[in-house]
């Protein structure tokens, strides 16, 4: 059986490779192979890159690195990816660890997107042809139509939290108080 250790030297093997043949950034490389390895094992059917972060280290911090719609058509729900920051910092160093303070920080920051996509407040801070305009105006249309969000938060780090079962608040929006409401989950 494969270690943590020898999973994590090999992801980043596998990530400077892509990152060369590609000619993309680390963190972007990050992306596209983590997201792979979500595809193919069946976690999401597709994605889109969507880099959006906004207001860091304030309380209307919102943050959003791609998306998955291929599951609306099938049961109305949307995926939402977040991607951890400073991976090419980190590709050296011995199994790094996330804390639970820095995975909430991450998860309402991409809450905080959907949110005011939901409410249309985001598209006026943002480039219109940002493939991230194209998802808060897609939520934002097609807010009534929306039954569920599913939140990941990717990252090469070793979770270290207590809590690993923390979530954001579930049925985030409703047009009234008569309707149930958008769930929302979160997965690291």
């Amino acid at each position: 059986m494969e270690s943590l250790e020898d999973y994590r030297h090999d992801l980043i093997e596998q990530v400077k490779n892509y990152g060369q043949e590609e000619e993309l950034f680390d963190q972007d490389a990050f992306f596209d192979v983590a997201c792979n390895i979500l595809r193919d094992n069946e976690v999401i059917a597709e994605f889109m890159p969507s880099p959006y972060r906004h207001g860091e280290g304030t309380s209307h911090f919102m943050t959003v690195d791609g998306y998955d719609f291929s599951s609306y058509d099938q049961d109305e729900s949307i995926v939402i990816i977040g991607c951890d920051g400073g991976y090419s910092l980190r590709q050296n160093q011995e199994m790094p660890t996330i804390q639970t303070s820095e995975y909430k920080k991450n998860l309402t920051g991409m809450r905080n997107f959907v949110l005011a996509s939901l409410k249309g407040t985001v598209l006026s801070q943002m480039e219109e042809s940002s493939e991230a305009y194209g998802l808060a105006q897609f939520i934002h249309e097609n807010k009534d139509n929306i039954r569920r969000f599913r939140l990941y938060f990717i990252t090469d780090r070793k979770f270290t939290g207590r809590d690993a079962t923390v979530q954001p608040v579930q049925d985030i929006y409703s047009p009234t108080k008569k309707e149930k409401g958008i769930s929302i989950e979160a997965h690291l």
